[in-house]
């Protein structure tokens, strides 16, 4: 019987590097990396916030934020993925994500249904 492995959050030179699934070191550290990078998006998101709201930042800081953005979202998805290899969805099977352009989204649709179909949850 094969023991389930755990993709890291680190590359071993280019290449993924794994880990039985447990609690020992080396998963606990994958762990605390995980939450690192997920707390640097937060970071991330939260400065180019702070520069959208000050009226005197440049087109040039913009920039900037949206390649924090952009970094941070990569990594934010790449934990994701990882996390959902361990809770077993199948690595190349695209995600099914709903389409946001046609009608409500999965929000408006959800507060629809609770509200009935008059809108005043009736």
């Amino acid at each position: 019987m094969h023991q389930p492995l755990r993709r890291l959050p680190w590359t071993d030179e280019g290449r993924p590097a794994y880990v039985p699934v447990g609690d020992g070191m080396v998963n606990r550290i994958a762990d605390a990396m995980e939450l690192e990078i997920l707390a640097g998006a937060l970071r991330d998101a939260g400065r180019a916030e702070d520069l959208v709201r000050a009226v005197e930042t440049s087109l040039a800081e913009l920039r900037t934020a949206v390649k924090w953005l952009a970094h941070a979202l990569r990594d934010a998805v790449d934990v994701a993925v990882l996390r959902g290899e361990r809770l077993g969805v199948e690595e190349g099977k695209p995600l099914e994500v709903p389409s946001t352009s046609a009608g409500p989204g999965l929000v408006g649709q959800s507060i629809q249904v609770m509200l009935g179909a008059d809108g005043a949850g009736r």
